[in-house]
């Protein structure tokens, strides 16, 4: 298994969320993309450039790269005209940016390639033991280059940090898709924490596991779908793996890591069984 770390020697982000997905783009080489939530209240933001260390098993050289961020846009969950209220322009109200970096690296053939980006610290929240902020942040993702060198793995396409009402029924869909038409299988996996080099899973709270990382989640193995009733506000930190699979051989998974950000609602979340929509304005 070989691995590569994205350090970096911030102390104080706040990181909500990540993923990592490839890409491949010709002989042994791999568009690698990062995809970093990064909460704009933190004292410090993540950087315009990390440092990737590349390191395999298979005696296969070991190297190491700078990823440079190609795009940053603000995903804040709020309403258009309070986006200029967020803390990602200097307001109160909760902000998060989404950072892209990419490079594309060679790996040669290998039954096991390992990517891991980390960074101090996780986002504060109440699922992890101890809770609070002062988690290392990792997260992975893996592909087998010697079975399908040609791959693209899984990509997420729904924006976090989802925002849901306490005691009102969660339907989440990840939107991943996939262009090689491999077999996908979904499955809650641990956060990663530690630190550089030596990442490790995290324990949660009593009362929280890695199956139940929120009471009574459900998680659908072939569609993806996450479904759950919060009865607690707060910030729940989730990670959902997707498997993929070519002709029943497992050749690589991607994670995406995010918090569930649990808030009191005066609203009520229509409800998807109830049969129709009625009173449409306007296309849908």
């Amino acid at each position: 298994i070989s691995t590569f770390f994205l350090v970096s020697k911030s102390n104080a982000t706040h990181v909500a969320g990540a993923d990592i997905t490839y890409q491949n783009v010709g002989a042994d080489s791999f568009l690698v993309t990062i995809n970093i939530f990064d909460d704009c209240g933190g004292v410090v933001n993540v950087p315009n450039s990390i440092t990737v260390d590349f390191t395999n098993t298979c005696g296969l050289f070991s190297f190491s790269e700078t990823f440079n961020q190609i795009s940053f846009s603000e995903v804040s969950q709020l309403c258009p005209s309070e986006q200029p209220n967020s803390t990602c322009n200097g307001g109160t109200l909760p902000g998060m940016l989404q950072r892209v970096y990419q490079k594309i690296v060679v790996l040669d053939s290998c039954d096991t390639w390992t990517i891991t980006w980390g960074i101090a610290n996780r986002n504060a929240s109440i699922n992890l033991d101890p809770a609070g902020n002062t988690y290392y942040f990792a997260v992975t993702a893996q592909l087998n280059s010697a079975a399908a060198p040609d791959n693209n793995s899984p990509v997420f396409n729904a924006q976090p940090i989802p925002y849901v009402c306490v005691n009102q029924l969660v339907n989440y869909s990840f939107g991943v898709s996939e262009t090689d038409g491999d077999s996908l299988v979904y499955s809650f996996a641990a956060p990663l924490g530690g630190g550089a080099g030596a990442v490790t899973p995290l324990t949660y709270q009593p009362g929280y596991t890695v199956q139940q990382p929120l009471p009574g989640i459900t998680l659908d193995p072939v569609t993806g779908l996450l479904v759950f009733t919060p009865t607690v506000l707060g910030a729940f930190v989730v990670v959902v793996q997707v498997d993929e699979y070519r002709d029943g051989i497992l050749i690589g998974h991607v994670k995406r890591d995010i918090q569930f950000i649990v808030r009191s609602c005066i609203n009520t979340a229509p409800d998807i069984n109830a049969g129709q929509i009625t009173n449409v304005n306007g296309d849908a």
